[in-house]
This record gives C-alpha cells, sequence and structure tokens, in this order.
C-alpha cells in the first residue's frame, strides 16, 4: 500500500470514528447522567532525591512554577464535552494528594486514567495504582502516555491496571468509557489492551487525529479544568501551550519511537493557526495572561503556519518566554519574527563529534551553532542547549569538543545556558538496538527499572541501560555533567575553589575541561545580572506600574 493510500485509509477510519462518536453523545448528553472519569498527572516528588525530582533549570527559577498537566487537559477537555464530569488531580501540585484521591474514590468514578512517561513518574504512577487496587478494586484503572509505548505488556502483566491506551487518547478513551458507561465489554478499540481469561488483549493499531483541530475542540481547551490554578503570575503553573504534535526528524535516541512507525502524514501535525490563537485569546480574556510557552518538540517546523501565530503575539502586545525547535529552522527570516517577543530559544546540539553525530542521526556543525547563536543574540534572543555526554563508544577528546564548544558560546552570549545529561538509551529506540549490539546480548529491563529511569542518576539500572558504561564510567560521566552544569548554566560565576579542585584532581577531567579561569559570566561592574525570564520583569513592571518591558539585544 503506497503513502497516498494510507494516508486514505486513515481518514476513512478517523472519520467514521469521529461520525460513531457523535452520534453516541448527542443521545447520551440528552439521556444519561454525567459520570465521574478522574485523570490524575503523576510523578509526585516524595522520597525522590531533589537533584533527580527537579532539573538544575527549575530549581534555578526565582519563583517556583510546575508545568501544567498537559497530557490530560485537551483529554479532559474532549471528553468533558462529550458528557462527562471530569476531574483532574495534579500530584505535582498537591501534596495532600493521597487525601483528595480518596475523597474522590468515594464518589464511586466510572474509571480512574493516568498518563504516564519514564522515570519518577512511572514511580509515582505505580504507588497510586496500587493505592486504587487496595482502596476500590472495582474502579477501572487505565494508564495512557508514552511509557505505555514500550511496555503494555509489562504494565498488564505486574500491575491492577485493567486497560492501557496507546497512541492519542482522545478517541481510544473515549470509546472505553462508552463501553463501561453502558456495561458492556471494551473490545476491538484500535489502540487499546486489556486482560482477558487472564491473556492479553492489546490492539496497537492506534489511530492518530490527522487534523488536529478535529480533537482540540474545547471552548476553553480544558484550561478551565485547573482553573483555580491559572493565574497571570502563573504560579503554580506557567502557561505552556502545545500547537503541534510529533516530529519529522529521526533521531536514533528519540522517545517519539512509536510517532516513526506511522505514515509520513502522521509523523508531524500542526493545529490550525486559528485555533492556537483561539487559545491564546481565551487565556488571556479569562485570566490575564500575556506570557507563553510553546513546548513542542519542534515549535518552529512548518513556518507558513506558526508565522501568523507569532505575528498575532506581536500585534498584541504578547510575549514568548521560551521555545523549542531545531537549529535548521533558525534562519534569518525566521529569527526577524521572534524578534522583540521571543526570550529564549532552546535547542539541543546533543554532540559536537561528527562520528557520535551519525551514531545519533542528528548532524549540526559546531560553526552553523555559533553563528545561529550570533544572529539570536543581536536579536535579544537568549539560547539554551541540550548536550549528551556518554554516548556509545565516545573518547574523551570528543567529549572535550562538547566543553569547547560551550565556552565558545559564552564568549558570544554569557547568558547561553547548557543542560548536561548523560545519554540513557530508552527500550525501542535504535540507540538501544546498538546499545544491545555492543553489549552482545539483549538488555533485560523491568517496570522498576523504568521507575528509576533518569538521564544522570540510575544507581544500579545504569548498568542495564548503559552496558557499553563501566561502573566508573558512569560515575565520571555524572561528575562530569554536574561540573558542565554549574560551569555553563545561565547566571554562572568564576569558578569556586572545590570546582577547579575536582578538575585539577582527574586527569579525565582536566583533559575535557581544560582552563575554566576564562569562562565569560554575565556580571557588569560587579553586579549579577537579571535573568534573562521576561515573565518576571511583566511581573515587575504590572506591580510597580511602569510601562512593559522590551525585548531588546544585549
Amino acid at each position: 500500500m503506497n503513502t497516498r493510500s494510507s494516508a486514505k485509509v486513515y481518514r476513512q477510519i478517523w472519520d467514521a470514528m469521529r461520525l460513531w462518536i457523535a452520534f453516541h453523545v448527542l443521545f447520551y448528553n440528552r439521556n444519561m447522567k454525567r459520570e465521574l472519569v478522574v485523570l490524575i498527572n503523576p510523578g509526585h516528588d516524595e522520597d525522590v532525591d531533589p537533584e533527580i525530582a527537579r532539573s538544575m533549570g527549575a530549581r534555578q527559577r526565582t519563583v517556583s512554577r510546575e508545568d501544567p498537566p498537559v497530557s490530560i487537559l485537551n483529554l479532559g477537555a474532549y471528553i468533558r464535552d462529550k458528557g462527562y464530569d471530569v476531574r483532574i488531580l495534579d500530584t505535582h501540585v498537591e501534596p495532600d494528594y493521597k487525601r483528595i484521591l480518596k475523597d474522590l474514590i468515594k464518589e464511586k468514578p466510572l474509571a480512574i486514567g493516568l498518563s504516564v512517561i519514564l522515570g519518577k513518574f512511572t514511580k509515582n504512577a505505580i504507588a497510586i495504582t496500587m493505592m486504587i487496587n487496595e482502596t476500590a478494586p472495582e474502579i477501572p484503572v487505565v494508564w495512557g502516555g508514552k511509557l505505555v509505548h514500550l511496555a503494555a505488556e509489562l504494565i498488564l502483566e505486574e500491575l491492577p491496571v485493567d486497560y492501557v491506551i496507546i497512541g492519542e487518547g482522545e478517541l481510544s478513551f473515549f470509546t472505553l468509557l462508552d463501553a463501561l458507561r453502558k456495561g458492556q465489554k471494551p473490545k476491538d478499540i484500535p489502540g487499546f489492551g486489556y486482560k482477558e481469561a487472564g491473556k492479553q488483549v492489546i490492539n496497537r493499531n492506534f489511530v492518530y487525529a490527522e487534523d488536529l483541530d478535529s480533537i482540540y475542540t474545547s471552548e476553553d481547551f480544558g484550561w478551565d479544568l485547573i482553573k483555580d490554578r491559572v493565574n497571570y503570575r502563573q504560579v503554580p503553573y506557567f502557561i505552556n501551550l502545545y500547537t503541534s504534535r510529533g516530529c519529522k526528524y529521526n533521531c536514533s535516541f528519540c522517545y517519539l519511537k512509536d510517532i516513526k512507525q506511522v505514515k509520513a502524514v502522521l509523523r508531524y501535525r500542526r493545529r490550525s493557526p486559528e485555533n492556537v490563537i483561539k487559545e491564546i485569546e481565551y487565556l488571556n480574556r479569562n485570566f490575564g495572561i500575556n506570557v507563553f510557552t510553546f513546548g513542542d518538540d519542534d515549535f518552529l517546523y512548518d513556518l507558513k503556519k506558526v508565522a501568523p501565530v507569532l505575528e498575532h503575539i506581536k500585534q498584541k502586545g504578547y510575549y514568548i518566554e521560551h521555545i523549542w525547535t531545531n537549529i535548521n529552522n533558525l534562519k534569518p527570516e525566521t529569527i526577524e519574527l521572534l524578534k522583540g517577543i521571543c526570550q529564549t530559544v532552546c535547542y539541543s546540539i546533543e554532540t559536537v563529534s561528527p562520528r557520535l553525530q551519525k551514531i545519533l542521526r542528528k548532524v549540526i556543525p559546531a560553526e552553523r551553532v555559533i553563528e545561529t547563536n550570533r544572529l539570536l543574540r543581536k536579536s535579544g534572543i537568549n539560547t539554551v542547549h541540550n548536550f549528551m555526554f556518554g554516548v556509545p563508544t565516545e573518547r574523551d577528546e570528543e567529549t572535550k569538543l562538547n566543553i569547547d564548544l560551550m565556552k565558545r558560546l559564552k564568549e558570544i552570549n554569557p547568558f547561553v545556558r547548557a543542560n548536561c545529561y548523560i545519554l540513557s538509551p530508552i527500550p525501542g529506540t535504535p540507540i538501544f538496538s546498538y546499545a544491545e549490539k555492543l553489549a552482545d546480548k539483549p538488555i533485560q529491563w523491568s517496570l522498576d527499572d523504568l521507575a528509576k529511569f533518569h538521564f544522570r542518576y540510575m544507581k544500579e539500572s545504569a548498568a542495564k541501560f548503559r552496558p557499553y558504561l563501566t561502573l566508573e564510567d558512569n560515575i565520571f560521566y555524572e561528575r562530569a555533567t554536574v561540573l558542565a552544569n554549574e560551569l555553563f548554566t545561565e547566571l554562572n560565576v568564576p569558578a569556586v575553589a572545590k570546582q577547579i579542585a575536582e578538575i585539577e584532581g582527574s586527569r579525565r577531567l582536566k583533559f575535557i575541561f581544560g582552563d575554566i579561569s576564562g569562562i565569560p559570566y554575565p556580571i557588569i561592574n560587579d553586579k549579577v545580572m537579571d535573568r534573562k525570564y521576561i515573565l518576571d520583569k511583566v511581573l515587575r513592571a504590572k506591580d510597580e506600574g511602569r510601562q512593559m518591558p522590551m525585548i531588546e539585544p544585549f
């Protein structure tokens, strides 16, 4: 079947599901009571090392702000508008979430759903699932999210999880709820799994919405579900919007492995500019929000659809705190559109080594990074970059290339920030298969390993996911990445005695970091400069009754 035929089949399946849903929604909204559905964002930081619980960037914020539960916001709005009473429980902002959950269980919800990803989110989701099962085993527990893509079988085998949703939840989850409400056994739902007579039944033929506007249909886009915690000061949530799903690139380490398996037309989909602008205006009109973050994996891809959004933001006098994108999109004409409205652009470099770039399937010439950052700074735009250490077969000379580039970037822009991690291959990705090849054996992993997953600290699980590194190498890269994060943070200061001693005391660290005495830092006339964080400046201007700030070249 060719790509055009496949796309046609996807559209036919999608249109049929939409018609089926529309008919049932009309019937049930008129004839049935609104059943309670609880959606949970797991990942509470209890029993988690603070260094693992929060990133260095988050720990350095002047005001602590959390990412809103975007994975369940639109899902919640979608099923709410189809006739359900939806409650969102975010463990990140509810320290007493266990008591709240027990109270919700007393209301006998139709189902409880959790959106789960790797690491501390998995750990907390397991604890919550066990708690529900002990308190009310009759209530169906549903897991969705990226973890389900790679571990659906393990989840159903080892946990009291009744159903799993693979792929986008709006369609499959609503279909499941409809069956539960009618007292039917859910079957033949795309992207759906369960156990029957002790055997697993998993339908991995999940359906993606080709037209995202068809599922982003709510007037409030789900923000009303957490309205008590949404405000112009953006505490506890900073306003993080997603205008697209998927990615066109093919990096070997990327968690979007399932996206790579679908047809080209579905690998990257954008909401229309009108749909995105509608959400922006809803937030401004109802909460006074005028500073927005865009969390898309690649916000600037397909500039024709992004440009109207940027032009609207500029016309209205709004701001963008930061965006994520790929360096390939940062052309002069695009930077000109961002000028004056965007404070920070984040794009990942991963590694400077051409050899390792081939392994990661992500080629970015260092000189292009230098020139792009010059253009961004001239436009008043700061930059944040991700680097990966410990790529399979990495040599110290290649790690040194990363540090050398960080030094050059600090010379161009002393505010630039580097986020440094250890590459931790995710099961199912090409780099994971490469790790198994280097180990010359399959890597056996468990849910407990996934719950410990981290891009630096994994303790005993590090040996499983990084079998090509010795224990000494893992410890070394932990030290190296922490040092790099400290030395190349946004508001870095001259190296302190402890950092100097640590580098001087290690032959490898001394070779990789070299002379750190000359790393530029953003201090003028002995005064530490403010972070390039436009929201703080906007709030100060409002509080003091001053004119709104401008994002200017620096």
